[in-house]
């Protein structure tokens, strides 16, 4: 069993992780517009064309969960498709402020671009290529050609609200400033709540608490809807992020940095160790193996003087 020091040194360097990356900010109580809750609907599983969604996957599980991890009174919530079709997959964050016109007045930067190639995760070039393979002929499917009588129905890429993806071709790459971003369809406009700031309904006074004169404070809400089809997880965050100008990541103590600096010193010397203990098992290894061919050569030489 590994004793309690070589689990807490493990499990520091994955704290750090979470720690101090993308997503570890601490959203300031003093903000006018607070940031109440983020819910996305993610496909997982044999979803079809969930290459779409590595960015909107990896943003789940990275700075998703180190915002979460920072700020505990967040709510966030995460639905997971993992079949059917023309589902509507966004990303939704909710803000709530005593103050109408902070509401209003947050900043709505542009939605990202696509990217413009998929990667497909895959172990090695066949699979790859394999996968590129049945993605073009997904495409192609729904797109018939128009000349020969058939109805052209929408491409997958424009199903999902994005331009087609470029693969490997002839075809020069478009240059990034040429693409348009990513826009909100109509099925995510007719799911996904509406940009609008309305106000939040007030819980009911109990008989038990002690009343006052003056009326409760109003609280207003608006809720702000991403498209996540092609989206890099950098994109969401910056999308996020960019509207009441939170920092890119906190501002670490100097007793982190010094607790970092020391793990990185000890992992640094514990692979030197590996090393040599590697080699010294080896050279162990290899002792034991002459001396049983000695002894090998010894008693077939005793065998032939007998």
């Amino acid at each position: 069993m590994v004793n309690a020091a070589k689990r807490m040194r493990a499990l520091h360097d994955k704290l750090h992780y979470v720690r101090n990356h993308a997503g570890s900010v601490v959203y300031p109580e003093t903000s006018q517009a607070q940031l109440k809750s983020i819910y996305m609907r993610v496909p997982t599983g044999t979803y079809p064309n969930k290459e779409y969604y590595w960015g909107a996957r990896d943003f789940w599980h990275k700075e998703l969960r180190r915002l979460k991890y920072w700020n505990p009174a967040l709510r966030t919530e995460v639905e997971t498709i993992r079949n059917g079709e023309d589902e509507p997959m966004y990303l939704t964050v909710d803000y709530e402020s005593a103050d109408r016109e902070a509401l209003s007045q947050l900043k709505a930067y542009p939605l990202p671009k696509p990217q413009l190639k998929i990667k497909p995760r895959a172990n090695n070039k066949k699979e790859r290529e394999e996968q590129e393979q049945k993605l073009r002929q997904q495409i192609a499917e729904s797109n018939p050609d128009p000349r020969k009588g058939q109805i052209q129905p929408k491409s997958i890429a424009a199903q999902l609200g994005i331009q087609k993806l470029a693969f490997a071709s002839d075809k020069p790459t478009p240059s990034p400033k040429l693409l348009k971003p990513v826009t909100l369809t109509p099925e995510i406009l007719s799911h996904a709540p509406k940009d609008e700031i309305t106000v939040k309904a007030q819980p009911a006074a109990e008989a038990s608490s002690p009343q006052t004169t003056s009326p409760p404070q109003t609280t207003y809400s608006r809720s702000l809807t991403l498209p996540l089809a092609g989206v890099r997880h950098h994109e969401i965050w910056n999308w996020i992020r960019q509207h009441t100008g939170l920092p890119d990541h906190r501002l670490r103590s100097h007793d982190e940095k010094i607790a970092y600096l020391q793990l990185v010193d000890h992992k640094h010397r514990a692979a030197k160790d590996r090393q040599l203990v590697k080699a010294g098992v080896e050279a162990m290894k290899r002792e034991e193996a002459e001396l049983k061919k000695a002894r090998e050569a010894a008693d077939r030489m005793a065998a032939e003087a007998a």
